[in-house]
């Protein structure tokens, strides 16, 4: 029972922060239309977590690492940094719970398109 109401409680946390960070990026999109790909990306991750450059290079540099290189070998997307912050938050915030933890990406994935 346990497993179920953190698993649950685990799904419900990623979907509320993936969808405030779809909603923050959109808005960031028309508050910024020179910025695109990386450099927005940057400015997201910056605002988002009230931190410098230099530290949003360093979560870039990871989600790439994590989502984009391997294993797909492809550039860096809005999705894989959203994946990358919600496991990791999840996982800074719970570190009991990450060998029992659902899969997050799966549940971030079909809620940030591709194409951002």
């Amino acid at each position: 029972m346990w497993d179920k109401w953190v698993a649950w409680r685990a799904t419900r946390t990623a979907t509320a922060s993936a969808q405030r960070a779809l909603a923050d990026f959109k808005r960031l999109q028309a508050d910024h239309p020179d910025l695109k790909d990386r450099p927005l990306y940057e400015l997201f991750v910056r605002q988002r977590n009230g931190i410098e450059a230099a530290a949003a290079q360093s979560i870039l540099h990871r989600a790439e690492n994590s989502f984009a290189l391997w294993p797909e070998g492809r550039t860096l997307i809005f999705r894989d940094i959203v994946q990358y912050l919600v496991i990791s938050e999840y996982r800074d915030a719970h570190p009991n719970h990450a060998a029992g933890e659902p899969d997050l990406a799966c549940v971030v994935s079909p809620l940030i398109p591709s194409d951002l």
